[in-house]
């Protein structure tokens, strides 16, 4: 076997010693300025003294650290250390300085006559680049070899050696000897074979069997060789491949454990790229480590990397067991995160909506500009006691897979909807469905084609189905529960709703003396939205990545109990607004009754009665006792707002009373008188086959029961059977929220 020699480059060692300084007889320098201290005096005269104040024996400037104490420390070399120790430094052995020679504990230059295989030496005082040739070595003429004989242009040994290379037979150990080949051991010291110990495969030399310097070969040193050392094979080699004797580079890919890449286990560990680009990866469980940076968990603990734990945020988890990427040890992704869970992106989170590095419920919280995206809790929003939270949080209802909305849906978050995607819901709707996507399919399942015709096309005030007057400025179907059924519809309206609209907006419906609304629009954005229809409803938890939530799915957050959170009847009578959140909003605006106990701004009028309407969470005691793992529950299903529930089959119509378009006609089955005596005539949009929704709960009028100081038992449908409402119906106490899949 042909064995390749590594030539160790040996850089100038440095001088180290003290400079001379110059002697008494040494000549001035004559671009030197003289020093006054020894210049000749006048008779009489002192010599300077330093300033007062000021320390004779201390430097000039003072503020100016001493050269010796900011010096950096000095680089530590040796054997063990990442380079070995130049000329003049201290050493403790041959193996610790660059040249291979310590002489009296100081490493020296080599020389071809201190009986040691030092500096760029093959073998000892011989080879390399100052030496004359070993034996074997190729030779011209006879004076290139240290035995001054050159024959079939190789170096012979002289008549005197026994053994080794140039003879038959290699050395045994303590036979004399040239260099390591001589030897059987591969092992020459102070012109002796020896056995081979670990000592040698520290030495700095290619010696004891290996195929670089202290690295590969039959020995097998203890350890392997980087990358450009000699080899035989790839067992050799850090590498997994020797080419042409040499190992090549290390990769993070090539399934062998590279230290010089940093890695602690095959292919893993540290943080260094190799040379390629490929990155490094962290180690998996049972997987060996340094630190914790090693592993994927994140935890290193006896030098072998911890498993991902529950409990705990390890891994790539952007929060304690959920987030990140695949758990490599289950192969398998992380869980999403529930809603206030921190995270990187959308992918993070079981809403997919990423704002502000946490998880929120759905896509109109994504920006918190309005009023009602950050505004749901206790207390109002001037109150400096307030806990408020997103109005998006949205919990996992347990058992049913799905997350329903926390918090009943404001009308800041429809006012985002329509921002996104209005007027045209129409058109917007009829796009997703056709294109098939997410919202699309969502839209499709709650929303039959009678309905999705019902959509707004335009915010034009003349236009039947305009978008003004399905936000609420009024009423399309008024034949019940009443004429005017809470929402604007003329100037004289008892309503309530509560998206706030431009006075021109509302004038262009109602003539120019039609008021301006009372509060501002924050006031109103923050309170629970309501007389919309329910396919303004649905197509917005299409758009925000949800749904209207079905009967079943509101009958297990509501629990077996009369009220959502057991079996007490909160009082309303008697409380003061000062402990409105000791009950729960359902006893203002009862006919015959003096309770305004909620009311925020402030009173209501004829004109608007919007301020007896809380916003989400304002009542802390409206709260199930169905809770999620994390103890939090749903808040205002018992009261506040009724909430409509996902279509199911109708045999109603839809009649029209707003606003009739140039050719339409009315349609006499439409005809009604209304409670003043006035005949109401109406345009038929939807013949027959209209859906209804079932509203569950009870709302700021009561409507579980009016009688709200006796024990008549809490009907959590307030309107049964065949007084359930047809979809097209608005009215200023029913909201709505969204559940999430």
């Amino acid at each position: 076997m042909k064995r390749t020699v590594l030539v160790v480059l040996v850089g100038i060692a440095s001088t180290i010693g003290l400079a001379a300084c110059g002697g008494a007889d040494d000549p001035p320098d004559p671009t030197s300025t003289p020093d006054s201290s020894v210049l000749p005096l006048p008779d009489g005269a002192m010599p300077p003294t330093p300033d007062a104040g000021k320390d004779a024996t201390t430097s000039a400037d003072a503020s100016k650290p001493d050269a010796a104490d900011s010096a950096p420390p000095p680089e530590k070399c040796g054997a063990t250390e990442v380079k070995k120790c130049a000329d003049g430094l201290s050493c403790g052995g041959d193996a610790d300085c660059v040249n291979r020679n310590c002489k009296a504990n100081v490493c020296a230059a080599a020389t071809c006559t201190d009986l040691k295989n030092d500096g760029d030496e093959e073998g000892i005082d011989c080879g390399g680049t100052k030496c004359k040739k070993c034996d074997g070595a190729t030779c011209a003429v006879a004076s290139e070899c240290t035995s001054d004989i050159c024959f079939l242009s190789k170096c012979a040994p002289p008549g005197t050696k026994t053994c080794g290379v140039g003879l038959p037979t290699l050395c045994m150990d303590a036979e004399a000897c040239q260099a390591d080949l001589d030897c059987t051991s591969d092992v020459c010291e102070a012109r002796k074979c020896i056995a081979v110990t670990d000592a040698a495969h520290a030495d700095g030399r290619r010696n004891a069997g290996e195929t670089g310097v202290d690295c590969g070969g039959s020995y097998k040193a203890t350890k392997v060789c980087a990358a450009g050392q000699g080899c035989v094979d790839a067992t050799d080699c850090e590498a997994a491949t020797c080419t042409t004797a040499k190992c090549d580079a290390p990769t993070r890919v090539d399934g062998k454990l590279s230290p010089s890449l940093g890695e602690t286990d095959v292919d893993c560990g540290g943080t260094m790229a190799d040379a390629m680009g490929n990155p490094a990866v962290k180690c998996t469980s049972t997987k060996a480590c340094k630190v914790a940076g090693d592993c994927d968990s994140g935890y290193c603990t006896g030098n072998v990397c911890e498993p991902r734990m529950a409990g705990r945020k390890d891994g790539d988890e952007t929060d304690v067991d959920c987030g990140g990427g695949i758990d490599p040890d289950l192969a398998a992704p992380a869980a999403r995160c529930e809603d206030a869970k921190v995270c990187a992106s959308g992918a993070d989170c079981a809403s997919t909506v990423c704002y502000g590095g946490v998880c929120i419920g759905g896509a109109s919280c994504a920006n918190a500009s309005t009023s009602g995206i950050t505004t749901c809790g206790t207390k109002e929003t001037n109150n400096a006691a307030r806990r408020h939270e997103s109005c998006c949080r949205a919990l996992p209802v347990p058992g049913l897979g799905v997350r329903m909305g926390k918090y009943e849906v404001t009308s800041g978050r429809m006012r985002k909807f329509i921002e996104a995607v209005g007027p045209n819901l129409r058109g917007w709707a009829a796009n997703e469905i056709a294109a098939g996507s997410p919202i699309g399919t969502r839209l499709e399942r709650m929303l039959p084609a009678d309905a999705q015709a019902m959509l707004p096309a335009s915010a034009t005030p003349t236009q039947p189905l305009n978008l003004i007057i399905q936000l609420g400025a009024g009423v399309m179907d008024k034949r019940k529960p009443s004429m005017s059924q809470g929402c604007y519809n003329g100037t004289e309206s008892y309503g309530h709703a509560t998206y706030w609209q431009p006075v021109a907006t509302l004038r262009s419906l109602y003539g120019a003396s039609f008021p301006a609304r009372r509060w501002t629009q924050a006031q109103y954005d923050e309170k629970s939205m309501n007389c919309s229809p329910y396919w303004m409803y649905a197509a917005f938890c299409a758009w925000d990545g949800g749904r209207l939530p079905t009967r079943a799915e509101y009958a297990t957050v509501w629990g077996g109990d009369a009220y959502p959170w057991g079996d007490t009847r909160y009082p309303t009578s008697g409380v003061t607004n000062a402990q409105y959140e000791t009950t729960v909003n359902w006893g203002n605006a009862i006919p015959a009754s003096p309770v305004w106990f909620y009311r925020f701004p402030d009173f209501g009028n004829g004109f608007d009665t919007a301020g007896y309407i809380a916003a989400p969470g304002r009542f802390p005691l409206d709260l199930t006792a169905l809770r999620t793992a994390s103890d939090e529950g749903w808040i205002d299903v018992g009261a506040n707002l009724m909430e409509m529930t996902e279509v199911e089959a109708g045999t109603g119509n839809f009649c029209d009373y707003s606003v009739r378009a140039a050719g339409e006609v009315f349609d006499p089955v439409c005809n009604f008188t209304d409670s003043g005596g006035t005949a109401q005539q109406g345009v038929l949009r939807v013949a027959s086959g209209m859906g209804r929704s079932v509203w569950v709960g009870g709302s700021w009028e009561g409507h579980g029961t009016f009688q709200i100081n006796s024990a008549t038992p809490f009907r959590r449908e307030s309107y049964a059977a065949a007084n359930q409402f047809t979809l097209p119906t608005q009215y200023g106490k029913t909201g709505f929220r969204c559940v999430y899949e």
